[in-house]
């Protein structure tokens, strides 16, 4: 912009090359020589002009920057590749695919062939990868710069700088993606080795699909890289597609369409011929079809859910001249409401029997039944439910995801086999702890500690602890636990044991008793901490001598003994433990450790057991903790895995001998141990003569688990949470069951209402069969903005400021928000629905709890059935 001094120079990832020049206002040339050594694409060439103040001309001093990248000709290190391939196939063949690369060093190299549906490819505007643009290609200016002139030069108005530096893309452009197919189709060949002419043959299997498929070339030499893609289209001279709900529940009934359409410009016949899979009610097809040229003509057939739960699948399969098409969709058949858990403890002296016929099914269906019953000679807890329980919790937050992992670090082949279930070998068990370590990586916040739902958001102060501890476990069986995950949150935990203020009004305003749950924080804390050591001795006598009296529950002076003891303060230690063994915790007190009395027993009793404290009168608490978990038809995720680890716990001790004789249908089965044994029943074992005898010398404790649903809807419950729904069309009309069509497009409204404060309430709407929630962000929907719903005065925009979501998810057969409510207001939420399918649906209830106190809860009127016309 001025003449000036100048510095001319080449940036990589140091400076290169400079030199200084005298800028003339008209500009110049300046020759570089490239060097040898620059071997990198990161390097830009900078030019940083000045122009002196001057007093005469009144002008104040200028800088000017300028910036081009410096690309280097990496022609040479390219592999031309070219894919030959047929243009058009028909499904269900084998294919070949020829890949050559034009310029092939000497020496080895490989190529891969990926093919890949395009409607899939194009949801997420998937490119073909390229090795040679990700070695080669511009790479990002990575240098900061940082001086004083902007304090003294003069501000010139103008635009913003916007930089462009390195080869990021811009966002996707706008525009309708394709939807994918029904069937995802995704083949890879592996690496494959050119030949000495530099040609690869590669054969694909095609399964039954009709679409476009990218096939997609990537190949490699010792310094050369290549891809290339073309499209290849797959048909048949008919193409037969099916269409289904996504779902039925039981006592569904709905339709399953085929859409026949003839491509070929001849008339022709074929056959057709349809069957399912037994969990489906569905009578088999076999039909002649005769379709003119370029015809096409849907046919539709009965389905309906059959007195199973599943997954089933129907099959077709299409025979035509010279060609037959085979196609399948995947139907699953669910409940259409929550499961419930219903427990039956006896202690039976010897001699003694349990008529377990008698009990019969307790109200719940056959189908999906699971019964478990367990026999030991000591107080049983129900290990194999609670562990089903956790193994199937279906909803993810850090707490969840990571109770729900927890157990998998124990499950070896011999506890397993104790439970009654299919042993999980070493790489089952890996993918399940992995997927959670994965999920909880991208929960962790850039200072160490972790938040509910997301890596943004407020740090959760107890479950921080809480995973931590669960990492250690992982570690100490095994397990490959990223070291700067678990090294972050030890940081965290120790920077939040130094806090000197702790922010207890601001962290905790939603517990009843923040102070107890600032103590609790810490004190696992201090826990996590002393198991690896980094728990400083003077901090957790702080902790002891200022803060025990303000527990109200006994597991945070469980916490904060365990780690005095571990740190070498066994006196305090020890007191601590013995005070926390005798607090016993009120329900009704919301702490907010999303704790209860069963979870805190339950926790207590398994670390004494783990690190082998003397607890007094252990045969009481063994009975109580199980009368507890008895009484209880649900139970939250932390209430089952501390049950869980309990009955582990409680079971290497067990030693005792017991005998009883399992008598079902007439048949006799001898049964004996001296540790907990489960076994499986089914809904016919309990629907016929079952008996359970002692016939041992000593007494024999049984439990009998039922986790099942209800075989009638579940009725309204509006204490102490109500919640309503209702459908709305999008011109503020409420629309009745009866009203509803295919093709419409609904908005639900659910209105949740409860006595009392529930900080972690989740919302699950089940839909009926043949809906489809549409994802779509309501907020900032036009037509929202004004809509006023029949029978309120507010637009539905400034409904849905009512609450504030921390997270809501689309499911194919739910809608599910986790909320906080406040008590006595009311809250608003809104998602929309598109009919897509005919049939007789049964309309579940909505459902409503807190997750960590699960016995608040609510559920909703449910409205019998609707008929969506076909």
């Amino acid at each position: 912009p001025s003449a000036g001094e100048a510095i001319v120079a080449v940036e990589g990832e140091s400076m290169l090359w400079s030199t200084r020049v005298s800028l003339p206002a008209d500009g110049m040339t300046v020759d570089i020589p490239v060097d040898k050594a620059w071997n990198r694409h990161d390097l830009y060439i900078t030019v940083t002009s000045f122009r002196p103040a001057s007093s005469q001309q009144k002008i104040a001093p200028n800088r000017a920057l300028g910036v081009i990248f410096l690309p280097l000709d990496r022609e040479e290190r390219q592999l031309n590749l070219a894919i030959e391939a047929p243009e058009k196939i028909q499904p269900e063949q084998t294919v070949s695919v020829m890949v050559s690369a034009g310029n092939l060093p000497n020496g080895s190299a490989v190529v891969t062939l990926a093919a890949v549906d395009v409607g899939v490819l194009n949801i997420t505007d998937f490119k073909t990868p390229d090795p040679f643009a990700f070695y080669f290609a511009q790479h990002a200016y990575g240098v900061s710069l940082h001086d004083a002139y902007g304090r003294i030069i003069e501000n010139v108005d103008g635009q913003p700088l916007r930089q462009r530096f390195g080869g990021d893309a811009g966002g996707r452009h706008g525009g309708f993606l394709p939807p994918a197919g029904v069937r995802i189709v995704s083949l890879f060949s592996g690496a494959v080795k050119f030949d000495d002419q530099g040609k690869a043959k590669i054969d694909l299997a095609i399964p039954g699909f009709d679409g476009t498929l990218r096939l997609m070339a990537v190949a490699a030499s010792a310094d050369r890289f290549g891809s290339a893609e073309r499209e290849m289209q797959v048909a048949s001279p008919v193409v037969a597609s099916m269409a289904a709900p996504r779902f039925l529940a039981t006592g569904d009934s709905s339709f399953l369409t085929v859409d026949l359409n003839n491509t070929t410009d001849v008339v022709q016949n074929v056959k057709l011929k349809i069957g399912a899979d037994p969990v489906l009610g569905f009578t088999p097809v076999l039909q002649d079809v005769t379709l003119d040229k370029k015809q096409r003509q849907t046919l539709g057939f009965p389905v309906a859910s059959a007195q199973q739960l599943g997954s089933g699948q129907i099959r077709l399969e299409l025979t035509g001249k010279d060609f037959t098409a085979h196609r399948q969709v995947q139907l699953a058949v669910r409940p259409p409401y929550a499961g419930t858990h219903i427990s039956q403890s006896r202690e039976l002296k010897p001699g003694e029997s349990l008529d377990m016929g008698a009990a019969g099914l307790q109200g719940l269906m056959p189908a999906g039944l699971r019964a478990s019953l367990s026999l030991s000679a000591t107080p049983v807890l129900p290990m194999r439910s609670v562990l089903q329980g956790l193994l199937q919790y279906p909803y993810g937050c850090l707490e969840q995801t990571t109770s729900t992992a927890w157990p998998y670090l124990f499950l070896e082949p011999g506890v397993a086999e104790r439970l009654g279930l299919e042993p999980l070998d070493m790489k089952q068990r890996n993918e399940r702890v992995n997927a959670a370590l994965l999920q909880l990586a991208g929960m962790q916040l850039s200072s160490g500690g972790f938040t509910l739902w997301s890596n943004y958001g407020e740090e959760e102060y107890w479950l921080t602890p809480y995973v931590t501890d669960f990492l250690l476990d992982a570690k100490d069986q095994g397990f490959v636990v990223p070291d700067w995950l678990l090294q972050a949150a030890l940081k965290n935990l120790g920077e939040r044991l130094q806090e000197n203020e702790r922010y207890i009004d601001s962290r905790y305003d939603y517990s009843d008793t923040p102070e107890d749950l600032d103590l609790a924080a810490r004190a696992y804390a201090a826990y996590v901490l002393s198991r690896v050591k980094q728990a400083p001795l003077g901090t957790l006598r702080v902790i002891y001598d200022k803060d025990i009296s303000k527990a109200t529950s006994g597991l945070p002076l469980v916490h904060l003994g365990l780690a005095l003891n571990a740190m070498g303060d066994s006196k305090r230690g020890n007191d601590a433990i013995q005070k926390g063994l005798a607090l016993v915790r009120d329900d009704k007190v919301y702490i907010g450790d999303y704790g209860s009395r069963l979870r805190d027993d339950a926790a207590i009793l398994y670390l004494l057991l783990r690190y082998k404290v003397d607890v007094p009168k252990l045969g009481d608490r063994v009975r109580e903790l199980a009368g507890l978990v008895h009484d209880h038809n649900y139970l939250s995720t932390q209430e089952q895995l501390f049950a869980f680890l309990a009955g582990l716990k409680i079971q290497e001790k067990s030693r005792e001998p017991w005998k009883a004789t399992l008598k079902l249908a007439g048949n006799s089965l001898d049964l004996s141990g001296s540790g907990m044994q489960v076994r499986s029943l089914t809904a016919a074992d309990l629907q016929g003569a079952a008996t359970l005898t002692a016939t041992g010398n000593h007494p024999v404790y049984v439990d009998l688990s039922l986790d099942g649903y209800p075989a009638v809807m579940p009725s309204l419950d509006t204490d102490p949470i109500d919640i309503k729904r209702e459908w709305y069309n999008l011109q503020g009309k409420k629309v009745q069951p009866d009203a509803v069509k295919a093709g419409d497009l609904l908005l639900v409204h659910l209105i949740v209402n409860s006595n009392v404060a529930v900080h972690d309430a989740l919302v699950v709407d089940m839909l009926p069969a043949g809906f489809e929630i549409e994802n779509t962000n309501l907020a900032n929907n036009e037509d929202l903005q004004t809509l006023q719903l029949e029978g309120t005065n507010k637009p539905v925009t400034e409904l849905l400021d009512s609450s504030t979501l921390r997270t809501q998810e689309f499911r194919d057969d739910r809608y599910v928000a986790a909320l906080p409510l406040e008590a006595k207001t009311r809250h608003h939420l809104f998602y929309m629905v598109r009919v897509v399918s005919g049939g007789t649906f049964v309309i579940p209830p909505p459902h409503v709890e807190d997750m960590y106190r699960p016995e608040l809860n609510g559920t909703g009127l449910s409205e019998g059935k609707l008929t969506v016309p076909h």
